[in-house]
Formats: structure tokens, sequence, C-alpha cells
């Protein structure tokens, strides 16, 4: 396992190199540019994250892993960067083959071994289970600019084949079960779910399980929205940038707790689109 460590934290390294040079060549194209270097931040995060694992590791037992990487294997996953360099380096690679570079990169063996690496790593050390879900967000946001590619169904179809490392948990708080059902059903597939009828019963089911996203209304009977979240933050200092209310009547009093409080909030009746944006952008928050 530890060679298999050190092998991807070279691998993660050569990545982050390749994808800032990227970032600072294709500038005149902000959002292409800021892309490259937030997947260049996540790889020079992982690298530190192996580094970690090496250190992990190293004060214990050596663990056989399943697999070991080849040197034809290895050698073609680094071609893939060493490739990308030159051609950066060249200008002589153009946008689209950058893309493809990167796809090809992305898709090959490489993240494979990355995923099957912290996921054995996080049953042994819970300090491992935070990069598992920051390693998931990285892969759902190659998966987010695949789909705006021409021709990217089919890159997202073989990243979404990827194993997960990581599923975050969502809570729905609301007293009507139809509203929490129709919730449930519109957030399908991004994370396990649960529901809860009042604050007091959430309250319950977050002391045994962290949420990533919590949603929740506003009015309700035992314990109110505004109150859960009082709780919720006494505890958890990152509460405000879990939470998304809902409300049906926006009074100045609850207008003056969101904007206080920074939260995010929505008034029913609410779009799927919006509801649906703002419940991704929660859950790929680091």
């Amino acid at each position: 396992m530890k060679e298999l460590i050190g092998w991807l934290k070279d691998i993660e390294h050569l990545a982050s190199v390749a994808y800032r040079q990227a970032a600072a060549l294709h500038a005149e194209d902000a959002e292409f540019s800021a892309f490259l270097s937030r997947i260049a931040d996540d790889e020079a995060w992982h690298c530190q994250v192996m580094g970690n694992a090496a250190d992990f590791l190293a004060s214990g037992e050596e663990h056989l892993p399943a697999i070991a990487v080849d040197v034809a294997t290895s050698e073609q996953i680094k071609g893939y960067f060493e490739e990308m360099q030159q051609g950066l380096d060249q200008q002589t690679l153009s946008k689209q083959g950058l893309i493809e570079k990167i796809m090809e990169a992305e898709l090959s063996e490489w993240n494979k071994i990355f995923l099957y690496v912290v996921s054995q790593l996080k049953e042994k050390n819970s300090e491992f289970k935070y990069p598992a879900a920051r390693i998931q967000a990285h892969i759902q946001e190659i998966e987010r600019f695949a789909a705006t590619l021409a021709g990217g169904a089919q890159i997202v179809e073989q990243i979404r084949a990827l194993p997960k490392v990581w599923v975050e948990n969502i809570l729905i708080v609301d007293d009507e079960a139809t509203i929490t059902q129709l919730i449930r059903s519109l957030l399908e597939g991004a994370g396990n779910i649960d529901v809860a009828g009042n604050g007091q019963e959430a309250l319950e089911l977050i002391d045994r399980t962290y949420y990533k996203l919590i949603i929740s209304d506003m009015s309700m009977p035992v314990m109110d929205g505004e109150r859960l979240f009082e709780h919720v933050a006494a505890r958890f200092p990152d509460a405000n940038k879990r939470f998304l209310f809902m409300t049906g009547e926006l009074t100045s009093e609850r207008a003056d707790f969101f904007k206080r409080r920074h939260l995010r909030y929505m008034t029913k009746p609410m779009h799927i689109k919006d509801l649906r944006e703002e419940a991704a952008a929660i859950l790929r928050s680091i």
C-alpha cells in the first residue's frame, strides 16, 4: 500500500502542475480557467492527502493492497500529463485537445486506484472520511463540466460509473409529509435522505448523523426552524453553510434572521430548478 500511495502522490503532483499551467494559459476564458484552477487546487490537496496517508501507514503494519500498478499502466497515465505539459509549454495544445487529455486522465485507472486507496483508508481511520467527501466533490466537479461539453453525455456516464467513496447525508424538516416526500423525490440520487416532522425530531437525527444539507421549513409545531437552527449552530460553527430554509411568508423578522445569520432561503412556491441548484451548491461546498 505504501508503494501505491507514493505513486499516487507523484501523479497528483503532475496533475496539479499541468492544470495550474493550463489555467494561466486560458486566463482569457474566465469560466474555463476557473474550472482548471479548482481542479488544480483539488489535485494539490489530493497530493497532501496521500502524504498524510504515507505518514499514517508508516507508523503501523503494512497493509497488502488488492492491486499493484504495473510499469505499462504507470507510464500510460504519466504520459497523459507529460503530453499535456509539452503541449502547454509549446502552446500547441488546443482547448479541445486539452479537454480531451484531462478527460482521458480523469477516466483512467488513476482515479479508480485513488478512490480504492481512499476507501480503504477511511475504513481504517476516521480522519480520512472528510477527504473522502471532498474527493467525491472533485469527481462531481469534473462531471458537471463534462455535461457542458458537446458529446459529454458519454463522459458523464463513465464518470458516474466510478465507485463512490462518499455519499452525503441530507435532512428534510417539515410538518407536512407531502412536502417532505416531494422534496425527497426531487433530490433523489443527491445523497442519503432522512425526514423529520419538526425541529425536535430533526435534532434527534442530527445527534446521530452528520448532515451536509438541512432543508427546513420555518413554521412547525414543537420546534420551529429558527429554534432548530439556534440549537444546531450552538454545536456546529458551520451550521449556516448547511441550512436551506423554506418559508411561506417572508416577514421582516424572518428576513432579518436570514440576513443576520447569513442563511440561504427560498420562498414558497419554490421553483424546482432553483431548489435543486441551491441544494447542489451546499452539497458541493467544502
